[in-house]
């Protein structure tokens, strides 16, 4: 009944199962995430893509995602979960997706699910450490492909115009993602 996401590069704590399980059952939450701690043992660099990746995501920010409103069981309901760190009904998060078998692009199935007024939870119990380093490359080509899964969906039926001078300012993407 319920899907959850975890990146390679993270670790759950020993109470991260027990805790979906109970958040998800409450009627109207569709999502759960956690916290992502960042490991002091990481090299500088990976703990600022760290920082950069999951820092709205520590435990004591993650309740600014808020707009005030709680789940039934008390969870503070939130916008947005990270992508390192979360699960789904299962029934929920294939209506939230435009085609079952599309790509998941989190913060469209996170505005889907709030549409169909389903909330999305923060659990502090449901923690992770972000404590492997990323492969060679993988945060470039996630902005890569995040940005072009974007852009293919934003333009679907746009004008020839507006669709050649998104293309014109993409040309720019491989050069502002490396800076």
């Amino acid at each position: 009944p319920f899907v959850a996401f975890l990146e390679d590069t993270v670790v759950p704590n020993a109470s991260w199962l027990r805790a979906i399980v109970p958040v998800l059952s409450q009627r109207g939450v569709a999502g759960v995430g956690g916290p992502v701690s960042i490991s002091v043992s990481l090299p500088p660099r990976f703990r600022a893509l760290g920082l950069c990746e999951y820092g709205r995501f520590q435990e004591h920010r993650f309740p600014r995602l808020s707009r005030g409103a709680r789940t039934p069981g008390g969870q503070v309901a939130v916008s947005a979960l990270p992508g390192a760190n979360f699960a789904f009904r299962t029934q929920e998060l294939l209506a939230a997706m435009p085609k079952p078998t599309d790509t998941m692009v989190d913060n469209e199935v996170f505005e889907r699910l709030e549409n169909n007024g389903f909330h999305l939870a923060f659990e502090p119990a449901m923690s992770v450490v972000y404590s492997e380093p990323h492969s060679a490359g993988a945060a470039l080509s996630t902005r890569y492909h995040r940005g072009r899964i974007f852009a293919s969906r934003a333009l679907t039926g746009g004008s020839p115009v507006r669709r050649s001078l998104v293309a014109a300012k993409s040309l720019a993407l491989p050069f502002v993602l490396f800076a």
